[in-house]
């Protein structure tokens, strides 16, 4: 589990392009998949993969962050699976930090403005939940 895929869903494809250059450089044994559309994720989800960590954007195409949280939240098979799905901005309200963990999100980061911060919040999110324990869950 600990070396299972982690999902970048961001509609931005440039930060992808930076996130995926930093991921190489913090060479993480977790490979790194990036989405730009929820239903993508959706999709790559049914294939019964199951993901070690889903890092999301706020701002997404057709259906925001929070939505896609709450709809993940809904599907009983993924949730059992006690996924780790964390928020990560370029800036955030009050508000929305409170939603996040209202719709059932483990975290709200900031990504930062620059490589070196969206390295190291990048670092910190992953040193955090390589520590943190979680139910192991066989499907």
């Amino acid at each position: 589990m600990y070396n299972a895929p982690v999902f970048i869903i961001d509609d931005d494809q440039e930060e992808l392009d930076i996130i995926q250059e930093i991921w190489k450089d913090l060479d993480f044994e977790n490979p790194l998949e990036v989405f730009t559309q929820p239903e993508d994720l959706f999709k790559r989800l049914a294939d019964k993969v199951n993901p070690f960590l889903i890092l999301s954007d706020v701002k997404l195409p057709k259906m925001d962050g929070f939505a896609l949280r709450e709809k993940l939240g809904k599907d009983t098979e993924l949730a059992y699976k006690s996924i780790p799905f964390v928020f990560w901005s370029t800036a955030a309200s009050n508000d929305q930090i409170k939603k996040s963990y209202d719709s059932g999100g483990h975290g709200f980061f900031i990504k930062g403005d620059n490589y070196i911060q969206i390295k190291e919040s990048i670092a910190l999110i992953m040193s955090y939940w390589k520590t943190s324990k979680v139910p192991t869950i066989t499907i």
